[in-house]
């Protein structure tokens, strides 16, 4: 006995013709896009014409005011990379900014959660202490940190008011150029470090404590970083400690260009 099946709609007459292609079409296709609208309108409005608009205008000699624009193509870029010697400097201190954040945080925030896994008891009230500087609004952050840098009535001021000193800490920090760039980045660096610990915790507190056992009765407390630690600042080879880390640093570039030539090939790694 033949078996009768539905013949699937195919051309867009069929389709709108067909109510449970229409509801699957409802379903999946328009009602997320409506949803999703007014957000994708925003950032159109907001992000990407703004962004275009300021891809123009670097073409151009726009002074900032008025309609008078004028279309000069990259020499506004060729002035930037070899005549602005400011833009030079700069950028090294973009460089600089960047070098700090992709180290003295982290550090702080993965010793900080080492130290806080260990504790039992009381180990919410150092972790809120900790993060209250990430959810402080930014204004009150730099309000805070304006009056503890003052040279008048700072931290500055108080410890040379405390040594006797005349004029050795209470200086401007925020005013003075080579101690400007380093004092903002402090700053910075107060705010936001408390979020990484609390990520770094959350992972460490996810690894069972088996593990945190076998590693140490397999020995893996004398991998490179340890002995590289050790070196630098236990036994002052300082310079043979950096030795160890160039060549940790190549050996990660190694591996991190075996895994990503493998992805590209396919591998499900």
């Amino acid at each position: 006995m033949a078996v009768l099946t539905q013949k699937k709609p195919t051309t867009i007459v069929e389709k709108l013709n067909d109510e449970t292609w229409r509801r699957k079409f409802l379903r999946n296709v328009l009602i997320p896009w409506l949803f999703i609208a007014p957000l994708l309108i925003l950032h159109i409005y907001v992000v990407t014409v703004p962004a275009v608009q300021g891809i123009y205008m670097s073409m151009t000699d726009w002074k900032g005011v008025g309609q008078n624009a004028n279309f000069i193509g990259l020499e506004n870029y060729r002035e930037l990379f070899f005549e602005d010697e400011s833009f030079g400097k700069a950028f090294g201190n973009n460089i600089i900014w960047m070098i700090f954040f992709l180290t003295v945080p982290f550090i702080l925030a993965l010793f900080a959660a080492t130290m806080l896994s260990q504790i039992k008891r009381g180990g919410m009230i150092y972790r809120s202490v900790l993060f209250i500087p990430y959810v402080l609004a930014s204004v009150v952050t730099i309000t805070i940190w304006k009056n503890l840098l003052n040279p008048q009535r700072g931290i500055g001021a108080a410890l040379d008011k405390m040594l006797g000193l005349e004029d050795a800490f209470g200086i401007a920090y925020l005013g003075r150029s080579e101690s400007a760039l380093m004092s903002i980045a402090f700053i910075d660096n107060w705010h936001f470090w408390g979020f990484l610990m609390i990520l770094f915790l959350a992972a460490m507190q996810a690894i069972p404590p088996v593990l945190y056992d076998a590693a140490k009765i397999d020995g893996a407390s004398e991998v490179i970083a340890t002995l590289l630690y050790k070196n630098a600042f236990f036994r002052f080879e300082a310079g043979y400690g950096a030795a160890m880390g160039v060549v940790i640093s190549i050996f990660a570039g190694f591996i991190i260009m075996i895994f990503v030539t493998l992805r590209r090939r396919g591998w499900d790694i």
